[in-house]
């Protein structure tokens, strides 16, 4: 009975620390198969230890924010060895109201540097790209999950980072608001404090930014989508930029499914309440739309629209 007792208490302590749990920036990408980050040449090698967002010695996470903000984080799971089961539930940052949105990150094999960036470029490896929503139970959410991720098939992978989006509303009181972010997996959990600290400042709706973030397969997606990339868009103050949007030229020249499906960006009524927005940018509109011509055809007449 007692060394039954006795391997009990190692296995349960053997799954606690099966997973290693800490923070990081969202200024930086970890590598998922050597767990350390891709722009370590760049930046102190202590981040493991301390950096903007994380104090590792109190194993705390700490946030600084405007009204009318978003800041983000990322949550570092890093495996002894191959763990199932993950998941992560984040508890409301107090009275603050605040938003607190889940992302998983998907990589990418990056094989070689991008022409032109030989320079810049931090080498061939699998880099964090898209990130993918943890959605209501019920739907697929892509939790819990593995590590290896089995979906991802990543060889030899031992890390793999959470996005954390929290967006404060303008009428939020300042002061330190407190929350708890609760990792769980199959044998183990792991806990960390999150402190948020809101300052007097309100960011304005109106956005400085100006340009385009270029995005042509917009026009290709249905409207929902399209709906709710701009909303993505409007929320982190940048705009896409999309010129293959083109009225019907059939009969004749028609504007009419053109207007229909680009008003409601440039009054702004696909940023308020009754498309279900939320958020920085409420109610205000596009700055300025790309239109739908190109004459920059030279000898290739396919590129010039309308066609001659």
């Amino acid at each position: 009975m007692k060394y039954s007792c006795i391997l009990a208490l190692f296995l349960a302590r053997a799954a606690l620390a099966n997973l290693n749990v800490w923070a990081l920036p969202d200024s930086v990408r970890l590598n998922p198969q050597s767990g350390r980050l891709f722009e370590e040449r760049t930046i102190s090698s202590n981040y493991r230890h301390c950096s903007s967002v994380w104090d590792g010695s109190r194993r705390v996470i700490s946030l600084h924010a405007a009204r009318n903000e978003f800041v983000a984080f990322q949550v570092v799971l890093e495996a002894i060895h191959p763990t199932s089961g993950i998941d992560i539930e984040i508890s409301p940052l107090g009275a603050s109201n605040a938003r607190l949105q889940i992302f998983k990150a998907w990589y990418v094999r990056i094989r070689r540097p991008s022409t032109g960036y030989e320079a810049t470029s931090l080498g061939p490896g699998w880099y964090p790209d898209a990130l993918l929503p943890k959605r209501p139970s019920g739907l697929r959410t892509g939790f819990p999950f593995s590590i290896p991720d089995i979906h991802n098939n990543i060889p030899n992978q031992t890390s793999h980072t959470l996005w954390i989006d929290v967006y404060v509303p303008r009428d939020t009181a300042p002061g330190r608001y407190q929350s708890k972010i609760q990792v769980r997996w199959q044998g183990g959990e792991s806990s960390l404090p999150l402190d948020l600290e809101v300052g007097s400042l309100t960011l304005p709706d109106a956005s400085s930014l100006r340009g385009d973030i270029f995005n042509n397969s917009l026009a290709r997606m249905p409207a929902e989508q399209e709906l709710k990339y701009y909303q993505l868009a409007q929320q982190h103050r940048f705009q896409p930029g999309v010129y293959a949007y083109r009225p019907d030229l059939k009969p004749a020249l028609d504007w009419t499914s053109y207007d229909a499906r680009v008003t409601k960006y440039l009054d702004g009524s696909a940023f308020t309440s009754q498309h279900n927005y939320w958020g920085p940018g409420y109610g205000q509109p596009l700055e300025h739309l790309l239109l739908p011509f190109d004459c920059e055809r030279g000898t290739n007449r396919a590129r010039a629209w309308p066609s001659t």
